[in-house]
């Protein structure tokens, strides 16, 4: 498979969904080189806890249409044995999981600045739940698992840069199997509200898995019972919980008794009525990403000058103060750039030369070819400038469009 021939919706269906195989077994780690890669997902018929009608062949059948009708894999079609829906593809250029995995999100940044906010939402709801998605009704929950082959630090942050940009994130939820009680028994698992999926994108699960959609019809009235998460409560953010868990746990050793418990305080998976309503509000979630995960120094001047000699610390907090800073401020009206990618931190003098007109441009320029060292940086301003069709350098690019 050529995947640089995909659209954005198949490689975020990649992206989301993708194993590795090496003998027809299931690769467990990032690292390994499988054989071939697959997309499978194995149906059952619902649970005593939920309504729905009985999975038959002629769903499986059904499935399969939506799916080859729905995503274009180019020769590669969807198949089915049994219960299990599947297509699978050769690892012709032997790389591990997680390097085919790199190219497919470097695809992905390249088209999804042409995306709008609801089109990006739409897309990762089909594909992060539509495929493998498992109906909760009594949690309110439709939740997936994240195979542990993908859950490493840079997929995941890389999944929190696709999340920041739907207007998916107070819906979602991150289950981790390593803090639950009785340890790691399975994947973690990714979920989201149910009664908001049941309210936003029934029609479009349809599209690509008929039974699941069709089950939750038949639930219709015990799922219309439960309630949509209201964002104004600013309730424990997923962006909050997938850092912690990037940082703290994954690739982490076994963990104690007393670490998890730790952990789960830390996470509030116990918290009193107090803490709740102590939440802060939500902010913006691109902001929240960059101010969490880009790096602590000014990103124009930081090989030139020393941290201290150029902004200072917070009162009470060992924590240096930085301004946030668009790289793009504008591009043209068909292109998204909110993005986390595009976001900085600028001591206050930096910022501040780059107001437009207000430094000398050869100074300007030097600061931007210092932003642009940084590869998502440069990366993301090369996609824009590319989809804006201008013949400019990097530098000059941006610099045009300083505002």
């Amino acid at each position: 498979m050529d995947i640089s021939k995909l659209g954005f919706k198949e490689l975020l269906f990649l992206y989301m969904n993708v194993k590795g195989y090496k003998k027809n077994t299931v690769c467990k780690k990032g690292t390994d080189i499988p054989d071939y890669f697959g997309l499978d997902s194995i149906k059952k018929s619902a649970g005593k806890s939920v309504r729905g009608k009985e999975f038959t062949q002629e769903w499986t059948n059904r499935w399969v249409d939506a799916l080859n009708t729905y995503y274009s894999f180019g020769e590669n079609k969807f198949d089915s044995y049994r219960k299990k829906v599947f297509l699978n593809f050769e690892n012709k250029n032997h790389e591990s999981i997680s390097d085919f995995l790199n190219r497919v999100y470097e695809l992905i940044k390249r088209l999804i600045i042409k995306q709008s906010t609801d089109e990006i939402s739409r897309e990762m709801v089909i594909a992060s739940f539509g495929f493998r998605g498992s109906v909760d009704v009594s949690a309110n929950l439709l939740a997936s698992d994240m195979h542990s082959s993908r859950v490493n630090p840079k997929y995941l942050r890389h999944v929190i840069k696709l999340l920041v940009l739907t207007d998916l994130n107070e819906q979602l939820n991150l289950n981790f199997r390593e803090l639950q009680a009785q340890g790691t028994v399975r994947d973690t698992q990714f979920r989201i509200n149910l009664r908001y999926i049941f309210d936003n994108y029934l029609d479009n699960l349809e599209k690509i898995n008929p039974y699941l959609a069709d089950q939750l019809r038949m639930n219709r009235d015990a799922i219309l019972n439960k309630n949509v998460k209201d964002p104004k409560r600013g309730e424990d953010t997923f962006l909050n919980r997938m850092t912690f868990y990037i940082e703290n746990i994954v690739g982490k050793s076994e963990l104690n008794k007393q670490t998890i418990a730790l952990y789960r305080e830390k996470l509030d998976f116990v918290l009193t009525n107090e803490q709740r309503k102590n939440k802060k509000k939500r902010s913006n979630r691109v902001k929240d990403f960059a101010v969490l995960n880009r790096p602590e120094h000014c990103a124009a001047c930081h090989n030139k000058y020393k941290t201290e000699d150029r902004t200072f610390k917070y009162r009470n907090r060992n924590i240096w103060y930085f301004e946030l800073h668009h790289v793009i401020s504008y591009a043209n009206e068909n292109i998204e750039t909110e993005n986390p990618d595009n976001y900085v931190k600028l001591c206050p003098a930096c910022h501040r030369a780059l107001t437009p007109n207000r430094a000398e441009e050869s100074y300007q320029k030097e600061l931007i070819t210092n932003i642009l060292e940084d590869p998502d940086t440069l990366y993301f301003v090369e996609g824009v400038k590319e989809y804006s069709k201008s013949s400019k350098t990097p530098v000059d690019f941006v610099y045009s469009l300083l505002k």
